[in-house]
């Protein structure tokens, strides 16, 4: 398993927590958060989906690393259907 968490900034300035990587039971995977929307006791998960149970494909988890500008390995490995 890959596990791999890096922060941007959205349109909007909220910083946002990216997690993302490779499962070999989820397959590929990610969530994004928004710690400003919740409260101590509750962290807001604003998406997650994986290849299983959520039918995550390839190409919509290529589109996920283009739009948050994450590394061109990872994007490759995709590209050839590997983990990473």
């Amino acid at each position: 398993m890959s596990r791999y968490t890096v922060k941007r900034v959205d349109k909007e300035g909220t910083e946002l927590e990216i997690n993302y990587g490779f499962d070999h039971a989820l397959g590929y995977w990610y969530d994004i958060w928004d710690h400003t929307r919740g409260d101590e006791d509750y962290e807001c998960c604003i998406e997650e989906k994986s290849s299983y149970p959520n039918k995550l494909n390839r190409g919509q988890f290529l589109e996920f690393l283009l739009k948050y500008h994450l590394p061109e390995e990872h994007k490759k490995a995709v590209g050839l259907d590997l983990p990473f």
